[in-house]
């Protein structure tokens, strides 16, 4: 059996390092925020810069170019305001039914937005289970 090594995704927004309306980051300052961000996660599990084999970093720039959907260096689906929370990806009853029954969308773009906490997965799956009750 084939074994991969682990993949490590980390993202930080542009803002949080640079401050609100600014998206430009050199190179340099981003070979060294990622080598900070690096350090940080070696102080909580030691060995990790061991195990790190490849390691891709972009700039605002090179993300959008890289994706068009990255508008701003932005990952995770744009904006996440209060219309968005509640109308995201669209207005919509429930907005992961897609209108043909048993098919659903679980992503960032439905609510309560983007992160790593399966939030988006398990109110998809709730509404296919209201669904299955209801036939």
């Amino acid at each position: 059996m084939l074994r991969r090594p682990p993949v490590v995704c980390r993202y930080t927004s542009p803002r949080l390092v640079l401050g609100a309306g600014s998206s430009v980051m050199s190179k340099s300052r981003l070979r060294s925020y990622s080598e900070a961000i690096e350090r940080q996660i070696e102080r909580f599990a030691p060995g990790f810069r061991e195990r790190v084999q490849r390691q891709v970093a972009r700039t605002v720039a090179e993300a959008e170019k890289y994706d068009a959907n990255y508008i701003g260096g932005d990952v995770v689906g744009g904006a996440n305001d209060l219309r968005q929370l509640l109308f995201r990806p669209r207005p919509a009853r429930d907005p992961y039914a897609l209108g043909i029954p048993g098919v659903y969308l679980c992503s960032a773009s439905t609510p309560p937005g983007a992160g790593a906490h399966g939030m988006c997965g398990f109110n998809a799956a709730n509404s296919a289970l209201r669904e299955l009750r209801r036939r």
